[in-house]
């Protein structure tokens, strides 16, 4: 993920989604605030928890997301 890139804030309603930081700080965000991810620590994120990862480094990030169950038509963007 490049530096100073992010996806939209948004939920799921099934999936459970863990991030794994390969390389790089991503930055978790929730409603319960912001919590930075490094090289070798993973975060769950459970369903129905408004998240968005951005990368605010500037460097780019390694994080492959594995999701159960699948995510297709089940992500809600918020604003």
């Amino acid at each position: 993920m490049p530096p100073g890139t992010a996806g939209v804030s948004h939920v799921h309603m099934r999936a459970w989604q863990v991030f794994r930081v390969l390389d790089g700080v991503l930055t978790m965000r929730t409603l319960s605030g912001d919590c930075g991810i490094g090289p070798g620590q993973s975060v769950e994120v459970p369903p129905h928890t408004r998240h968005q990862a951005p990368n605010d480094s500037a460097s780019p990030v390694a994080s492959p997301v594995i999701s159960a169950p699948s995510t297709l038509n089940d992500r809600r963007d918020l604003p």
